[in-house]
């Protein structure tokens, strides 16, 4: 248990059924509230700090997320969400990603200039591939 780096406190909130029945009724609402005001988009699900993924695992045992990320930056417990997304056989809608929230937050810029949606040079590489397909 050395590996956690002081994360043990975690496996406390693993079994605290009351917190996690209120997640999953929450969860559950959050889904109803987003389906009933885009019927045809498909929803996602972000969960930040994921653990060991029981939170992201919950989005997905409610059935209405097609895509559920689980961001955790502690490595064993990434590894943690990762197996016990195997165990449950959720690898389909949901996957880990190992890092910061401020890792993602980095990556976006790059992102969108990858797509051509702003950033630097962004509207100009845009209009570059829209020509390109033309």
């Amino acid at each position: 248990m050395a590996g956690l780096g002081g994360f043990l406190g975690h496996f406390d909130m693993l079994y605290d059924h009351q917190r996690n029945r209120a997640y999953m009724e929450a969860l559950r609402l959050a889904a109803i509230d987003l389906k009933a005001e885009r019927p045809e988009a498909p929803l996602s699900a972000l969960d930040l700090g994921s653990g060991s993924g029981i939170l992201g695992l919950t989005a997905w045992s409610i059935g209405a997320f097609e895509k559920v990320v689980l961001v955790e930056a502690n490595p064993p417990l990434a590894e943690a969400a990762r197996s016990n997304i195997r165990r449950n056989g959720a690898e389909a809608r949901c996957e880990v990603w190992e890092g910061s929230s401020f890792d993602l937050l980095s990556a976006a810029p790059e992102a969108d200039r990858a797509r051509g949606q702003g950033g630097e040079g962004g509207e100009e590489e845009g209009e570059q591939q829209q020509q390109q397909q033309q």
